[in-house]
């Protein structure tokens, strides 16, 4: 592996790990598990820049010197901010273990992060941080050690999107 390679985080961002679940009563890991993205994948850059521009767009609809207009889309924006933060996670979700019984759509899981808070709040932690997509490879080595490109290092649970379908 090269010097620069290490800090590419892209392709593994794309694959997707699966994110285990956990019993909301008990803290204990369940048979179920989401498989998510990282915050550097394709998918999750184009839905950030998607609703950043749709946010410019209502704020470039503003009339000039309209104090009440600029107050009106402020309100609406501010009492919409959850649902984005929703919108956002749930585009980070692309496949689940219940697929069999109901689809994962982006409809689908935003309706289950809307039930499920936990479960959103367990994605936006796990997604940020990087080290999820990496595992051990992911720790910084010392000098002395050496990195290899062996395809065994890659952690267990994760997934190459074409298995997934």
């Amino acid at each position: 592996m090269g010097a620069k390679e290490r800090f590419l985080t892209r392709e593994k961002a794309n694959a997707g790990v699966k994110l285990p679940l956990t019993d909301p009563a008990t803290g204990k890991e369940t048979e179920h598990w989401l498989l998510v993205i990282g915050r550097d994948s394709d998918a999750s850059r184009k839905a950030e820049l998607e609703s950043e521009r749709a946010l410019r767009k209502r704020i470039a609809s503003i009339p000039p010197k309209d104090p009440r207009a600029l107050e009106a889309v402020q309100k609406e924006i501010e009492d919409e901010s959850p649902e984005r933060v929703v919108e956002s996670i749930a585009s980070l979700v692309i496949d689940w273990s219940w697929s069999d019984e109901e689809a994962c759509t982006r409809e689908n899981v935003v309706a289950f992060l809307k039930d499920a808070p936990q479960v959103a709040d367990a994605i936006d932690a796990f997604t940020a941080n990087r080290v999820s997509f990496f595992g051990l490879a992911a720790k910084t080595s010392l000098p002395s050690q050496k990195q290899t490109s062996d395809s065994t290092d890659a952690p267990q649970d994760q997934i190459e999107p074409s298995a997934t379908s």
